[in-house]
């Protein structure tokens, strides 16, 4: 499969209609940009809607909590596999006795992560901690608010063309 020009517009705009994106807003990145998940929820609307990326130079989860905190960073674009590391981080952390509540080692300001590529795991529930997780594997779901989904998976498509598309592609394999 081939993807246009075309298709990324579509899939910044129909994002950043179910997961709005403020000029206010500090992405931190992680994945790779040949992620598509990456290249288009955490690159190319964030630039689109004029907000701002950052990028650190490790992907152990105490060292990006800190870049999080130190950029006051809002939103994050991530994978299941990496919010499964970063609650360990917290609850090592909580164990240690540092006190500190989630959202203040995120930096205080952090509104959620968007999580793709995979299904959460169900024990992974950052929400109870003050941060969300959102699953939203690009083009097709993506969850507004909580109340939408259980919270594991991506609820609604994006446009309900992208499912009639989503079922013919299947179709034809």
């Amino acid at each position: 499969m081939i993807i246009t020009f075309a298709n990324l517009v579509f899939e910044i705009e129909s994002l950043l209609k179910r997961l709005p994106v403020e000029e206010t807003d500090v992405f931190y990145s992680m994945l790779p940009l040949n992620h598509l998940l990456e290249f288009t929820g955490g690159l190319c609307s964030v630039l689109y809607a004029g907000a701002e990326v950052c990028y650190g130079p490790s992907l152990l989860p105490h060292e990006i909590l800190k870049i999080m905190a130190e950029k006051r960073v809002t939103k994050m674009v991530t994978v299941p596999l990496f919010l499964k590391l970063l609650k360990r981080e917290l609850e090592r952390a909580e164990k240690k006795g540092e006190g500190r509540t989630m959202r203040d080692r995120l930096g205080g300001g952090f509104l959620y992560f968007i999580s793709g590529g995979a299904a959460l795991d169900p024990e992974v529930s950052l929400a109870e901690n003050g941060g969300g997780a959102r699953s939203a594997p690009p083009p097709f779901s993506a969850n507004h608010t909580f109340g939408e989904s259980d919270g594991i998976s991506a609820s609604r498509p994006l446009r309900p063309a992208s499912q009639r598309t989503v079922h013919r592609l299947v179709g034809h394999l």
